[in-house]
């Protein structure tokens, strides 16, 4: 609203209400009738300018806003990851990869889509996991982490390869690739990498559980670092990782 337009509204209501008490039957001098009118005034421009504050907040645009963000190819920030919409990344991509340590919920939760992904020709898929290996100090980690006995973990991350070879592989197209890794470096994070965007979902250190943990959708743009950082992570941690035969 125009600062002068507050001011007059601001006046008008001052006026206003010094007359009223000016009036009343109990009369009040013409100093408290002004002295009234200038505090009226104050409260009343404050309280419209308060007005007018909000609604600018309520109508930030944060992705406007923080350019620098947006430059470095963070345009999406998601602090539940179960909001994010995997299915229509995977049906729109050509190239999937993907970070994680144990849970095969991505598989059953998008079995659909990833079933009609590995059937297009040309679609690969490449997953890292944790290295199934008790010995493995990684492996002792994460199970003390969650929980979980050797044994425990260990079936967790046998049902994961079995729900490839039994819900994806003979899905598969002919020139369609799925490929496991097995790592025994512990992932800072889960990584979903689509052909231009990744999404990155942070891990909690202490065991509890919970979805509300922060998420970027991060994508290739004039800078591209945060893009190539995790496409680049994700082939080392490949080159250092085990192919399992499926």
């Amino acid at each position: 609203m125009n600062r002068w337009l507050v001011s007059l509204i601001s006046l008008i209501v001052s006026i206003i209400f010094a007359a009223a008490c000016f009036y009343l039957p109990n009369t009040i001098n013409l100093f408290w009738a002004i002295v009234i009118a200038v505090l009226i005034f104050i409260i009343s421009f404050v309280f419209i300018e308060l007005l007018e504050h909000t609604k600018r907040i309520k109508d930030y645009d944060t992705n406007a806003k923080f350019i620098q963000l947006k430059r470095a190819g963070i345009t999406e920030y998601h602090n539940d990851f179960t909001e994010i919409d995997f299915a229509k990344c995977i049906r729109s991509a050509k190239h999937v990869r993907i970070v994680l340590l144990y849970s095969k919920n991505t598989i059953s939760n998008n079995i659909s889509s990833l079933r009609r992904f590995v059937e297009r020709n040309s679609t690969s898929l490449e997953i890292i996991i944790l290295k199934n290996d008790s010995d493995c100090p990684a492996f002792k980690y994460i199970a003390s982490k969650f929980g979980y006995s050797d044994t425990q973990l260990s079936e967790k991350l046998g049902e994961f390869k079995d729900a490839i070879k039994r819900d994806l592989l003979p899905y598969k197209g002919k020139k369609s690739s799925i490929k496991l890794y097995c790592t025994d470096i512990i992932p800072m994070y889960t990584l979903f990498l689509f052909d231009k965007y990744a999404y990155v979902t942070l891990y909690k250190t202490t065991p509890q559980r919970t979805n509300l943990i922060p998420c970027f959708r991060i994508e290739k743009t004039n800078n591209d670092s945060f893009y190539l950082f995790a496409s680049q992570d994700f082939e080392e941690l490949k080159g250092r990782s085990t192919e399992v035969s499926l």
